[in-house]
């Protein structure tokens, strides 16, 4: 999947209504699933990167794109849900906005750590030890 086609979904999620808005939970769903897919090839073709390189730097900054979005649909899902009186349900199924939140500015404005050379690298996406990429 690409983040073009989340984006269109993304579109699609929020649904206006005469009486508020509402959450597409099937839609919601879908972007959830295509998240998690990229993350997983993502992760899969890192291990075959070496770090510093210019495309592991470019899927650094996919999986950043990636986790930015995720956290977005969560931040839209509670901002309605605040508005429709159902925050009960939202921190049933996610928790605190505020961990979310702290997230997003992170993922936004933190650089990419000095020693890994990668966003991806400092959040420990995956383990160091199951690098392939010969590193000599």
């Amino acid at each position: 999947m690409s983040i073009r086609h989340i984006e269109r979904l993304y579109v699609r999620m929020i649904e206006h209504r005469e009486a508020g808005s509402t959450i597409n939970e099937s839609v919601r769903s879908q972007i959830f699933h295509h998240i998690m897919t990229d993350v997983e090839r993502i992760q899969k073709k890192l291990k075959h990167v070496p770090p510093g390189s210019r495309e592991h730097q470019s899927l650094d900054d996919e999986l950043r794109q990636l986790m930015l979005k995720e956290i977005q649909v969560i931040i839209d899902d509670y901002i309605i849900a605040r508005e429709n009186g159902t925050l009960d349900r939202w921190h049933r199924m996610f928790g605190d906005i505020s961990s979310y939140i702290r997230n997003y500015y992170q993922y936004r404005t933190a650089p990419a750590s000095p020693a890994s050379h990668s966003l991806v690298d400092a959040y420990g996406f995956f383990n160091q030890e199951e690098l392939v990429h010969d590193t000599r």
